[in-house]
């Protein structure tokens, strides 16, 4: 049986959460290595 409607909604949340947090340290690393 499929997962219901809102455990896909969740899984999809927290999977562009982990997008957006993996960008924000992408873009932390290159903050902080421009200021070296």
């Amino acid at each position: 049986m499929g997962k219901p409607e809102s455990s896909k909604l969740m899984d999809q949340i927290v999977e562009n959460q982990k997008k957006k947090n993996d960008k924000a340290r992408e873009q932390a690393m290159k903050a902080l290595g421009k200021e070296k």
